[in-house]
């Protein structure tokens, strides 16, 4: 995308998680199952309350059912922006959203226009502080990374954040408060995000890739 088009927009939602609606969520899901007893499996599921949360709001965010429901819950969104915005480019990772053109005016309008529709559709609210409309050739900021349209470099703010994590689980191993095991789940989770997208670089200690900090 950011080789594609010269400018992107984007959108990130405000709590998304435990935003969520309830009863807007069932009334997307629901229409997509004729079996009342899925149905009914469906609501007990999302309906069921969080400690401290809204009633009526909100998903756990580590159940495997919240993950296709939060996506499920934003794939009228996907459609509204390549159907009705007809979007140059579009990416959506979960709560994140990206879209790209080669105006941004255009661009302006569609980011706006966007986060009416998940206000109004969705209940939920965007971060204005991130709304953000920028030229790819500076680099497009998304999960962590900055893309580029030749190369994508790891933002320094998660970089410096993983590398205190494993800093923190060094200082807990050697305190004996984790096993070995917990610390070298720690470092391969971090090493593997980076290597796959970045296969082949040279690796420090942590295994960051040796690029700009």
């Amino acid at each position: 995308m950011a080789r594609r088009w010269e400018y992107f927009g984007k959108l990130d939602i405000r709590k998304y998680f435990d935003s969520i609606d309830h009863e807007i969520l069932l009334s997307a899901l629901q229409p997509r199952f004729r079996e009342a007893s899925v149905r009914s499996l469906l609501e007990t599921i999302i309906r069921f309350p969080l400690p401290g949360q809204q009633p009526g709001k909100g998903l756990p965010i580590g159940n495997l059912t919240s993950q296709w429901f939060a996506n499920t819950y934003l794939d009228a969104c996907d459609h509204h922006a390549l159907e009705t915005l007809r979007v140059g480019g579009y990416l959506r990772y979960m709560d994140d959203v990206l879209i790209f053109d080669r105006s941004p005016q255009m661009l302006n309008e569609q980011v706006g226009s966007l986060a009416t529709w998940l206000k109004d559709q969705r209940a939920l609210a965007v971060k204005t502080e991130r709304l953000l409309v920028g030229a790819c050739r500076t680099g497009v900021p998304f999960l962590g990374w900055r893309v580029f349209p030749g190369f994508i470099r790891l933002q320094p703010e998660r970089r410096k954040g993983s590398r205190g994590l494993l800093r923190r689980r060094e200082r807990e191993f050697r305190a004996g408060t984790i096993s070995a095991e917990k610390l070298t789940e720690s470092v391969q989770a971090i090493v593997a995000g980076v290597r796959a997208v970045r296969p082949g670089f040279r690796f420090d200690r942590w295994g960051f890739p040796g690029l700009e900090s």
